[in-house]
């Protein structure tokens, strides 16, 4: 036999609607302290819209039992707004996360191409190298070469002990990568390791023609005579990086290697190595070309 509505209020049949307010409201206060220190359940709830009901019907009062939150004091009608704002949400999580991450990849770009457009080359030193101070670095370079060029570095500095899991070291990795898809990077010089790990992802700028007009000047032929280049071999694959010269090792250049240089190199001498080399997307190849061409020319 199911209860009477006095009875799941815990009251006698005669009892008048004060008292049924009354005890409502102790029995609602109770359900409210008990939902505040344990957070409310299925249990909880049904408790609630039983009891609710209960008075209502004996009250003459009708109300809408589907908010699943029924003592929040944010009303319901703003809350059911939010769920279905939430829900759409969690719908397209994963498309509002993708949009984020693309837009935030735009405007690495775009500051890259903004920020950088007042020199008239960039350089980018890659791999186990790093500096106190860039400028000492462009100032002494500059300096050396007696150039006119206007320069400016940066750094992603790479050694042995920076795992690919290193959050800076991912971060500056993604920096490097939006640089050259941007062409905000001109000449780049990079150690052996690194050069075998970007070779592949069509960074670097093809140097048989340069290396070409080099050799064929009466000029500049001395420079490349005893030259170590960096060079990758393509076995046919028509998906790959064509075979050819795309680095020259200028690791004993005294530029890099004077204390004014304000370089740090991050290895023995032994395992020290610096390859010249030219970003492909660069819109100042030539440019890039003459810087080189000087540093081959200072001892």
């Amino acid at each position: 036999m199911s209860k009477s509505d006095y009875e799941i209020l815990g009251l006698p049949e005669n009892s008048d609607k004060e008292q049924v307010k009354q005890k409502y409201d102790m029995l609602i206060k109770s359900y409210k302290y008990k939902t505040d220190e344990y957070g409310t359940t299925n249990e909880d709830l049904s408790y609630y819209n039983e009891i609710s009901e209960a008075y209502d019907r004996i009250m003459g009062v009708t109300r809408d039992y589907s908010d699943p939150n029924p003592t929040s004091i944010i009303p319901y009608k703003i809350r059911k707004v939010w769920y279905k704002i939430d829900a759409k949400i969690d719908s397209y999580k994963m498309l509002i996360l993708g949009s984020v991450l693309v837009t935030i990849m735009v405007a690495i770009i775009v500051y890259q191409v903004v920020v950088t457009n007042d020199y008239d080359l960039k350089v980018k030193f890659v791999g186990a190298f790093d500096t106190l101070n860039t400028v000492q670095v462009c100032d002494n370079i500059e300096d050396s070469l007696g150039t006119d060029k206007e320069l400016e570095a940066s750094f992603f500095t790479v050694i042995e002990d920076v795992t690919v899991m290193d959050t800076q070291a991912k971060n500056s990795a993604v920096q490097f990568r939006s640089q050259v898809m941007s062409g905000a990077i001109d000449v780049i010089f990079i150690d052996v390791e690194n050069m075998d790990v970007y070779i592949d992802d069509f960074m670097f700028l093809n140097l048989n023609d340069y290396i070409d007009e080099l050799k064929a000047d009466p000029n500049t032929a001395p420079l490349v005579e005893n030259l170590e280049y960096y060079t990758y071999e393509n076995k046919g694959d028509d998906d790959r990086l064509a075979g050819g010269v795309y680095g020259i090792y200028i690791t004993d250049k005294t530029l890099f290697k004077s204390e004014e240089s304000g370089l740090i190199w991050g290895y023995e001498e032994e395992r020290q190595t610096m390859i010249a080399a030219i970003c492909r997307t660069s819109e100042n190849i030539e440019e890039s070309k003459e810087l080189i061409t000087e540093i081959l020319s200072k001892e």
